[in-house]
């Protein structure tokens, strides 16, 4: 659909029951700050608009204005108008995951350790003893650990061999190195908007330069992708972060059918253990001829500080990553992949356990939610849901929270653009009673962050997001 006619749609129900022109100017800003609309995005002329909307061309021309003096638009004599937002992107605060203290932390989506992590790394003490005569240096993984990965992917239908599989410090770690082997300096890399924070800001540390890949209650926007030249793209089909979209085997082949060839894929399995409904669980690497790699890790399922995740690839590139590691790091410590080894061979004992906990904190968070009167997506898999705040500003939100007695991520930290401020992230990873307090407190804040005359473009507090 073309963007005249999409922007009818969207900004239809904002002229009814208002002044057309604050109407006008209202919608278009929330489509700027929800990343519907995209930074450098040309806007059909006032003339155009105008006749496409029914309005006369003074009211578009006024809102206009409005949205120029926001600093939201920019006009220029033979380049018309187009969207503009600040180029920074919201800070990480590196010592946000630290600075706990009494307040509810909505800003984790990860699950306590457990009894079974525990039990795996006193195992792996037990196991260390023949390692410890050599080097402890495996600058590709334990094969031990890299057979019994590649027998999960053979199982769920991607016939997998250990030389394919490169043992990294988790997925993050992994998209860092297949950033650094693949990638020019420069180049483009196709990300999901929103996405998880660190994704982008990997990107931005090797200095190549993202592109936004809009994923929205519809799923992933495909109809720009064909014209794009990314050198990679990052996708999260599986329990998607942090919206919790679960892509079928259709919506998958589309994206992967709109990309160019040239374009490496990779698909981040991170939450691929916690599906919300029934799914077939074949790898996305599966479904196509083309090459996909896939990264996993320890974090999500089991424990952040294993430390321990993987890359599933062709022979060749694992072989070419494997070597270009080298000169960042060694390999993960031994101890860590033996723990992990240890929980991935009980995985089909040990998961229905933790699905149960998800299951019944997730439905702890809706209820709360639904009662407090906050829309949101219901999340198909992963461990968080994507609120929609209407008029509220989660950046405003975020800064306020913490005087309520919690914390949370404002939605521009998950976005390349600084877009998506009405938006967001919740985990559902803490006991119930835990979670209902949590809206509560959150209710309280947003009551006085509705009070902002309109929803900010910066964002003064964030946090490191796991």
């Amino acid at each position: 659909m073309a963007l005249p006619d999409r922007l009818v749609g969207w900004l239809t129900p904002y002229l009814a029951g208002r002044p057309v022109t604050h109407g006008l100017a209202e919608g278009l800003r929330g489509l700027i700050l929800d990343g519907r609309l995209l930074p450098e995005v040309r806007l059909p002329s006032e003339r155009a608009l105008a006749e496409a909307l029914g309005l006369s061309r003074a009211t578009v021309t006024s809102a206009f204005d409005v949205l120029r003096g926001e600093g939201l638009l920019r006009s220029r004599p033979g380049d018309g108008t187009r969207i503009v937002l600040p180029s920074h992107r919201p800070y990480a605060d590196p010592d946000g995951v630290a600075r706990r203290g009494d307040a509810i932390d909505l800003t984790a989506a990860v699950l306590p350790a457990g009894d079974a992590v525990d039990e795996a790394m006193r195992h792996a003490a037990f196991q260390l003893s023949p390692f410890l005569t050599g080097a402890g240096v495996h600058p590709s993984g334990l094969d031990e650990l890299r057979a019994v990965i590649a027998d999960r992917y053979t199982r769920r239908g991607l016939p997998t061999t250990g030389e394919q599989v490169l043992i990294t410090s988790g997925a993050l770690h992994g998209w860092n190195l297949l950033l650094g082997a693949v990638a020019s300096p420069g180049a483009h890399i196709l990300v999901e908007q929103p996405t998880y924070p660190s994704v982008v800001d990997a990107v931005l540390a090797h200095r190549l330069r993202p592109l936004p890949l809009p994923v929205d209650e519809d799923g992933w926007d495909v109809s720009q992708l064909s014209s794009n030249r990314a050198a990679l793209a990052h996708l999260t089909f599986d329990g998607h972060n942090p919206t919790g979209r679960w892509a079928s085997d259709a919506e998958r082949g589309a994206v992967l059918a709109a990309l160019p060839r040239s374009t490496l894929v990779v698909c981040d399995e991170t939450l691929v253990d916690f599906p919300h409904q029934a799914v077939t669980g074949t790898p996305t690497a599966a479904l196509t001829g083309r090459t996909v790699v896939t990264l996993g890790s320890m974090s999500k399922t089991f424990w952040p500080g294993l430390r321990v995740g993987w890359i599933r690839g062709p022979v060749g590139l694992v072989s070419r990553i494997a070597a270009v590691r080298t000169g960042v790091d060694l390999g993960p410590a031994v101890v860590g992949q033996l723990a992990a080894r240890h929980l991935l061979d009980r995985a089909d004992q040990l998961l229905p356990a933790r699905r149960r906990v998800v299951a019944a904190r997730r439905s702890a968070l809706l209820e709360a939610l639904d009662t407090a009167g906050w829309p949101h997506q219901r999340p198909g898999g992963g461990l968080s849901v994507w609120v929609d705040l209407g008029g509220i500003s989660s950046t405003d939100l975020a800064r306020l929270a913490p005087e309520h007695g919690v914390r949370v991520t404002p939605g521009p930290r998950f976005t390349v653009t600084g877009t998506h401020d009405r938006h967001l992230r919740l985990p559902f990873v803490l006991p119930p009673a835990t979670l209902a307090d949590a809206v509560r407190r959150l209710s309280e804040a947003a009551t006085r962050a509705g009070r902002a005359r309109r929803p900010s473009r910066q964002a003064p507090y964030s946090s490191w997001v796991v």
